[in-house]
């Protein structure tokens, strides 16, 4: 997991939709980004549904959010649209953004479940890491925001 305190790693990501967000892009605004291992599944679900549930709490301390996996376009695209996600949800096939953010488990197999709260000049603000506690990456975006307002 990256250190609070250091710059974000600036990326482009293919979305769900077939746009491109670029955290550069948002500076002057918080982003929430949060990786998670596979769509479809129980865990990520749940984290993806807790973060559109909060979406206008998170969206009101001037933030945007991003969810990201190493699943495939239409995958992601299908996923968000399922859950009917009010965020981008971003398709890094190749892991070159989970690398970046320290986000790979078991040897690079796998995407770990880290949420990262960047504020408005890049900076890395929070960082969150459980595979169990799902709730927690919302809480703790929500925490953090508050006190960097």
């Amino acid at each position: 997991m990256l250190e609070v305190g250091t710059q974000a790693p600036d990326f482009t990501v293919t979305l769900g939709s077939g746009d491109t967000f670029t955290l550069s892009d948002h500076r002057g605004r918080n982003v929430v980004l949060f990786f998670y291992p596979m769509a479809f599944t129980h865990g990520c679900s749940a984290e993806v549904g807790g973060f559109c549930e909060s979406y206008g709490d998170i969206s009101a301390w001037n933030a945007v959010v991003i969810g990201l996996s190493t699943n495939k376009v239409g995958t992601v695209r299908r996923f968000g649209e399922k859950l009917g996600t009010p965020f981008p949800m971003g398709s890094d096939t190749k892991g070159k953004i989970r690398k970046l953010y320290d986000a790979e488990r078991l040897f690079g197999l796998i995407t770990s479940r880290i949420t990262y709260v960047i504020d408005g000049d890049g900076v890395i603000r929070g960082a969150f890491h459980s595979e169990f506690m799902i709730s927690g990456h919302i809480q703790n975006a929500l925490q953090t925001l508050e006190s960097i307002a």
